[in-house]
């Protein structure tokens, strides 16, 4: 292939390069890295988290009928650091209106989370990137996010922290402000030293109850638990270790 040619990625031009070096090239957006779906079924959230270098992004799909239409995309948040990852992760709200979009990798590994609001039919970012306090430089915050459905509590987890211990984040919105809800959670009676807690998360529709994964658990490496709690009282007293078997 030769000449200038212009890839189905908008962000992208190419030359010289044949049918293959597309295809793979095309594969460097790493669309899919994460998905959330809203409670009807008919808005859906795409991340990407290699994007761009890297960088990456998310899209918004909806449905009318049996028809999907991309309604908005790449959408990226503008106060990144190096390479985040955005997209790494997301959760998208129960009306569809409200995303948390995570990037594992901001400032080279301490990780961020991003609001996106969707208002009068255009999603813009709601305020400055989320980063937990408590969180060392290798923490992965926004490895694995998880929003309440009406998307004012939201849960972060960061699996690299306390050198791969693991730890959750939790986050509550007031009109259009999050604030933190208490310290760094850490799971009780953790196995090995390198949990790696915060590796997948998940909070209730109503904000009340989480629980997070940590696969790396045990005494033997990799056994894995799961830890849930009440996020109202996010504290490490308030936890429940369980060990899944079959």
């Amino acid at each position: 292939m030769t000449g200038v040619q212009t890839c189905a990625l908008p962000i992208y031009e190419y030359q010289d390069l044949n049918a293959c070096d597309l295809r793979v090239l095309q594969l460097l957006a790493e669309k899919g890295t994460s998905v959330s779906i809203s409670g009807d079924g008919n808005t859906a959230v795409v991340g990407a988290n290699g994007n761009n270098s890297y960088v990456g992004c998310f899209w918004v799909w909806t449905r009318s009928g049996v028809s999907w239409t991309q309604k908005a995309g790449p959408l990226v948040a503008s106060d990144y650091s190096i390479q985040p990852y955005q997209g790494s992760s997301i959760s998208i709200s129960n009306d569809g209106g409200t995303a948390a979009v995570g990037g594992r990798n901001d400032n080279s590994g301490a990780g961020a989370v991003w609001i996106w609001k969707l208002t009068a039919g255009t999603w813009a970012q709601q305020g400055t990137k989320l980063v937990g306090s408590g969180g060392d430089s290798a923490s992965y915050q926004g490895l694995s996010v998880s929003l309440s459905s009406d998307g004012n509590s939201l849960e972060v987890g960061g699996n690299g922290d306390a050198s791969n211990q693991g730890a959750v984040w939790f986050w509550t919105r007031s009109g259009v402000t999050w604030a933190q809800k208490g310290s760094k959670f850490v799971g009780t009676g953790a196995v090995g030293g390198q949990s790696r807690q915060g590796t997948s998360v998940a909070i209730s529709q109503d904000g009340k109850t989480a629980m997070e994964g940590g696969w790396y658990d045990g005494s033997t490496a990799a056994i894995g638990a799961v830890w849930f709690l009440n996020s109202t009282l996010a504290a490490a007293s308030n936890t429940r270790r369980v060990i899944l078997v079959n």
